[in-house]
Order: structure tokens, then C-alpha cells, then sequence
């Protein structure tokens, strides 16, 4: 378990130390080390935008630093120690150890510090604060419940772990009534949290080493962090889930349920998709069924969507207002995102791109693309993330691969992990054959990728880049290749 991650189980926040940074009615200087990290450059920019300065570091050079470098924040391209000086506040991610040395130089300076969860915790202020946890759903959760918010004219103030397709920044500053945060049970650190609602998406294995490998650690902080739901406040909770069912009588707040289980406070009754848009058919706990338009595929979705629902209607919002809304979603960047046409042989192929990097979220995606197009192929292409969850996933991860149509996998992204022998991405090519998918290709250098594919895929096909690490950059390049051929014809 990480130093970080024992700072967050023990819950011991010192609120104070940021609230000499607040308000910003004078300049303040705030330096986020691992600014680049989508949570890091949405915190960093909220307070950009209430007035304090602002700077940072990141050894990765990615579209979130390149957003914060365009608003004028400085962004240095290394850790140093020499970038600490005159600094008021000092905010660190969990990527950032005891050893890097800005952290050291801040320390060594007695400068105030804070994990990132405990930033976020202080600057939660408004009347009623909602914070979405779970292991997966909790970008695209966060997303709906502030969309349908903001399409009320509640203007919500919200902090996302991702971003809506129809904007560029992570946050937005509404008014005081309402904020939206995605929290992150990864490194503990939503336990820094106190949320007025609390959404539950779910309880999975995953960030293990946190919870020294103990799914019933990691049960316990979820418990933990429903305690620290106020008296007014509530829990939306998804039943389906058996460890959240397991846990739901022992939380002390007011619980709302939601699922496809017959004892659900709010249950789904039905569902149908057609390509990228589903309508669901959902009971609420006065015997009423209503119609629910998703803007999204997967009854995932669907699930994800009726917490916001829940959330619009309990304060006030009309059912149709938020109807209205789940219908408009824009959906979110890099999930089952649709990049365009990849040229190929004899025709085209539908390109999307998904952040997903557990087997769990590889098989709602790999389901909701085959029920979009039941008769196309689907291909996915998959770089695995981390070794430690290609360890201890792997026997999952070979179950959900082999029901692809064709599958490409990459070298694993190491997210600073040292390699582990059995857990790189050839083992898991060979366990996928072994398994009995026999359509699988393995690429070492993501720069055969494209070579690869223009192999593999054919006409009319749906091409998925799977994970979270640097293979987004590949579908711009892919999609290159569409307006190369185009223009060569």
C-alpha cells in the first residue's frame, strides 16, 4: 500500500492548510506536481479560473497540458526541485512518490501540502455536493447527472474525471447550489470526501495494492465513505452489485436503490438499443413506468443514466425536463467514442476510441458495439494497462478478448510499473490463442499499428483503440490515413 493511500484509509485531512489558500481574493500560488493527470488539470484549472496563480509539472506532454499551457499556466516538462519556490500550496498526485523532488523541495520548504482528493474535498462548497464512486461508470455518471443538471438552468459547478464531447475543459463554475465531482477510490482518496448525495456505481477488483489485494478492504472504504454522507444527505446505490448490496444496510444515511433487480426503489424494466441511442422503461417507487432516452448505447448506460434521474427528480426537476435531457447527452470524450471513417481496402471502417481498461468495461463496450451492429465484425484493439492489473486480470481479460471478432493487442503501458514477467502483452497474446481465439494479432511498437490494421480490417467493420494509455494518440493517425486515401483517388 502507497504512503498516499494510507494518508487517505486514515482520513486525515488538514482542511485547514487549504483553507488558508481560500478565498481568492488576494493572488495565490498554487503548484500541482502531475498536473497532467485529467483530475490534477481540472482541479489546477478551477482555481486558474477563481484567481489564484497557477503552475506545474508533468514529464507527459498530453492534451490536458497543452489545454492548461493555452490558458496561460505554466507547465514545466520535468520534476525538479528548483520549480519549488515561493509557493503557497502544494498539491500532489498519487503517481507522485516520497521520492520525487519537487515533493522532497516542498517538504524540505515546510511548504502546506495535499493529495489531490483533499484539494478537491475543500473546494466542494456548494449547497449540495454529489460525488459518483464506483470502480467503473463513474466519468460517464459524473457526466449525465451534471448535463441534466445544467439543462435544468441549475447551472451546477462540476469536476469530471473526463470531458463532454461538446466541450474542451474537464470543470465548469456554476453557481453555489449544486457540484458535481467524480471521485477516485484508486488511492483511497474519496474518503477525503463528504458528499450530500453519493452515487454507487459498483465494487470491483481493481487498484488492489491499494487495499493490500483484500476485496473486503476495499468493501470496507466504500462503507466507509457512505459515512460520510451527512443526515440530509443520501446514497444512490445500484443493487445489481452484490458487494454494494452486501454493504447497503450496514450505511447510516438514507439509501435509494436502482437496478434491474425486482427490489429496486427505482428498477429497469426494459431496454432496447439501436445503434448509438437507447430507450429504457424504468418503474419509480410510486408504481409509475417511465420512458427514459438515453443518448447512449449499453444498458450500462442506461443504468448509469437513471442515477441521474433520481438525482434531477428528488430536487424538483420535472421527469420530463430530465428525460429531455438523458436524450441530448453528448456522451463523453473517450468513451465508445465514434473518431470518424478508417479507409481501407475496398472501402471504410467505423473507428472509435474507449478509455476502458478493465475486463469488465472491454465487455459492455465489446456488447453494446455488437448490438449496435449485430452484423458487422468487431475488432478490438486492445493495449493493456499496467502489469499488475495484466496479473491479476488475466485469466478475465482472455474471457472477454475471445468473444471479439478479431482482436489486436499492444505492448502493456507500464503507467511507470516495472515490467513483470507473464503479465506483458505477448503473454497475454499467447493466453488469448490458447483460449481459442485464433483471429489475434500482437504489435510490440504501436507504430505498426497501422500496418497491422490496414491487414486485418475490412469494409464496414468497427474498429475499437481500447485502453487508457497512450493509444488514443493512434486514431488521429489512423484517421490520417482516411484523408490520405481520399485524396490519392
Amino acid at each position: 500500500m502507497s504512503d498516499n493511500a494510507k494518508v487517505a484509509l486514515k482520513n486525515n485531512a488538514t482542511p485547514e492548510i487549504i483553507r488558508a489558500c481560500f478565498p481568492f481574493n488576494q493572488p495565490k500560488t498554487v503548484f500541482f506536481s502531475g498536473i497532467g493527470g485529467i483530475g490534477m488539470s481540472g482541479l489546477a484549472e478551477l482555481l486558474h479560473r477563481q484567481g489564484a496563480t497557477v503552475l506545474g509539472s508533468d514529464v507527459s506532454c498530453n492534451s490536458s497540458v497543452q489545454h492548461l499551457k493555452k490558458m496561460g499556466i505554466t507547465v514545466f516538462d520535468s520534476h525538479d526541485a528548483a520549480h519549488i519556490h515561493d509557493i503557497d500550496l502544494f498539491v500532489y498526485s498519487s503517481a507522485i512518490d516520497k521520492k520525487n523532488p519537487e515533493r522532497k523541495a516542498a517538504e524540505a520548504q515546510s511548504i502546506p501540502m495535499q493529495l489531490r482528493g483533499e484539494l478537491l474535498a475543500e473546494v466542494m462548497q456548494a449547497d449540495c455536493n454529489i460525488a459518483v464512486a464506483g470502480t467503473h461508470g463513474k466519468t460517464t455518471t459524473s457526466g449525465l447527472i451534471a448535463w441534466v443538471l445544467e439543462k435544468a438552468d441549475c447551472k451546477p459547478t462540476f469536476v469530471i474525471g473526463g470531458i463532454l464531447r461538446d466541450r474542451e475543459s474537464p470543470i465548469q463554475i456554476g453557481e453555489n447550489r449544486f457540484f458535481v465531482a467524480e471521485s477516485d477510490e484508486s488511492d483511497a482518496s474519496f474518503l477525503f470526501l463528504s458528499p450530500t448525495v453519493a452515487v454507487f456505481t459498483n465494487i470491483d477488483s481493481d487498484h488492489m495494492e491499494t487495499y493490500e489485494h483484500n476485496f473486503d478492504r476495499l468493501k470496507d472504504s466504500f462503507l466507509k465513505f457512505s459515512r460520510n454522507i451527512p443526515a440530509n444527505g443520501f446514497a444512490v446505490v445500484c443493487i445489481d452489485d452484490p458487494a454494494l448490496r452486501d454493504i447497503k444496510n450496514k450505511m447510516h444515511c438514507r439509501v435509494i436503490t436502482y437496478g434491474e433487480s425486482a427490489d429496486a426503489d427505482f428498477q429497469l424494466l426494459q431496454f432496447h438499443q439501436t445503434e448509438l441511442k437507447s430507450e429504457c422503461v424504468i418503474r419509480t417507487p410510486d408504481q409509475q413506468q417511465i420512458v427514459l432516452p438515453v443518448n447512449l448505447p449499453g444498458k450500462h448506460n442506461a443504468l448509469n443514466a437513471m442515477t441521474a434521474f433520481i438525482i434531477a427528480t428528488h430536487y424538483g426537476i420535472a421527469a420530463a425536463t430530465a428525460c429531455h435531457a438523458l436524450s441530448t447527452f453528448p456522451g463523453m470524450g473517450r468513451r465508445f467514442h465514434f473518431r470518424g471513417e478508417m479507409s481501407v481496402s475496398q472501402g471504410s471502417a467505423l473507428l472509435f476510441d474507449d478509455y476502458g481498461h478493465h475486463p469488465v468495461e472491454l465487455r459492455v463496450t465489446l456488447q453494446a458495439a455488437k448490438a449496435a451492429w449485430p452484423n458487422r465484425r468487431v475488432i478490438m484493439v486492445f493495449q493493456p494497462h499496467r502489469y499488475t492489473r495484466t496479473r491479476d486480470l488475466l485469466v478475465d481479460f482472455v474471457d472477454v478478448l475471445k468473444t471479439a471478432d478479431h482482436v489486436v493487442l499492444t505492448e502493456v503501458y507500464a503507467a511507470s510499473e516495472n515490467k513483470i514477467e507473464g503479465a506483458d502483452g505477448l503473454a497475454l497474446f499467447h493466453a488469448v490463442k490458447q483460449a481459442g481465439q485464433q483471429h489475434v494479432d500482437f504489435v510490440l511498437q504501436l507504430s505498426e499499428l497501422e500496418t497491422v490494421l490496414q491487414q486485418v480490417v475490412k469494409p464496414n467493420d468497427v474498429v475499437i483503440l481500447q485502453g487508457a494509455g497512450n493509444i488514443v494518440t493512434m486514431s488521429e493517425n489512423l484517421l490520417r490515413v482516411t484523408t490520405d486515401a481520399k485524396t490519392a483517388v
